[in-house]
């Protein structure tokens, strides 16, 4: 039962099922430059959704449901598609001071076939380094981006759509041999 009063006539059953899902190869290149003050690096990830496949581990029986979800293989050429992710940022040195100045952006296409560009995520980051010493370095960067997504299923037969924000903090130290 459902908080808008919807009762489900469906019977799921229960059980467990385990099998493995193989995730196609990623191709990534980057480069940076070092100007002194300044620090830009770039990147550029590829990756062929439509290689992804599920498969059964070893020693489980092959069953209706393990062939259903085989199946499934046939169609992922049909539902992804290969995908060019990318990532830019940059560094600045505060002059005569040991505060490093960071940004960033990232990019990373829906892998779907048919979907709409919204579904395409981006991420902002923003961050601050600290030199203690030459060998000694604290970090604090910060990442947040917005991802939509719809999704319908029998428990949503109308399609539900999100938007999910995201934040992280990540702080580190850094020791220089």
């Amino acid at each position: 039962e459902f908080d808008d009063g919807y009762i489900s006539e469906l019977d799921l059953g229960s059980g467990e099922w385990e099998y493995l899902v193989t995730y196609p190869y990623k191709f990534s290149a980057g480069a940076a430059v070092n100007l002194n003050l300044f620090k830009l690096a770039g990147s550029v990830d590829y990756r062929d959704w439509s290689q992804v496949r599920f498969d059964i581990p070893d020693g489980f029986a092959l069953d209706e449901y393990y062939n259903d979800l085989l199946y499934e293989n046939q169609n992922f050429p049909e539902q992804f598609k290969s995908v060019l992710s990318y990532s830019a940022g940059g560094e600045v040195r505060i002059p005569g001071s040991p505060l490093l100045l960071r940004g960033g952006y990232r990019f990373v296409p829906s892998p779907l076939r048919e979907t709409n560009p919204d579904l395409d995520r981006s991420y902002y980051s923003a961050g601050l380094g600290y030199d203690i010493d030459g060998s000694t370095s604290l970090d604090v960067g910060m990442t947040w981006g917005k991802i939509k997504r719809q999704s319908v299923d029998s428990y949503t037969p109308g399609g539900t759509d999100e938007s999910i924000s995201t934040t992280r903090v990540l702080a580190g130290v850094t020791f220089r041999l």
